[in-house]
């Protein structure tokens, strides 16, 4: 229920995300937590990196982006730098590729700070975007990834 004390539940009751039972435990008290309090839920992600993997923050922003995406992607807009920053901007991606939005997709895997993850992202966005408009696409991959030409 949404007057959940999920943040005594994920603090004091599972154990760290190097546990399989215990990542997976969290990864469903995050998705409810995230339909409930979203940015309460994202904020725990990213304050308990030593304990929360940080892929975590994708479970919250597929859950975030269903009802809000606008107001997710805002929320990543401010959150600190790293690999949780990225996994929460690939869900974001994901999201929009789901919704055969290729620029907004693309916008967010544009963001994604890790180089090679970026290239991961922005490669799966191009291949599914392209099918729809290819011009746009290959514009938009020249622009981010200039030098790289038009070969994908």
């Amino acid at each position: 229920p949404p007057e959940t004390d999920f943040l005594n539940i994920a603090a004091n009751e599972i154990g760290e995300d190097d546990r399989t039972l215990a990542k997976a435990n969290r990864a469903v008290l995050l998705e409810n937590w995230a339909g409930n309090r979203p940015r309460e839920a994202a904020q725990y992600v990213v304050a308990n990196t030593a304990t929360v993997h940080a892929d975590q923050l994708g479970v919250v922003m597929r859950t975030w982006a269903r009802e809000a995406p606008a107001a997710a992607a805002a929320w990543l807009d401010t959150a600190p730098p790293g690999a949780a920053h990225d996994e929460g901007r690939l869900a974001l991606s994901h999201h929009w590729l789901d919704e055969t939005n290729g620029p907004a997709a693309w916008e967010q895997a544009a963001k994604i700070a890790d180089f090679n993850a970026r290239v991961a992202a922005a490669t799966e966005v191009f291949q599914s975007w392209a099918t729809m408009d290819r011009d746009a696409a290959t514009a938009a991959w020249i622009e981010l990834f200039p030098g790289a030409g038009s070969e994908r």
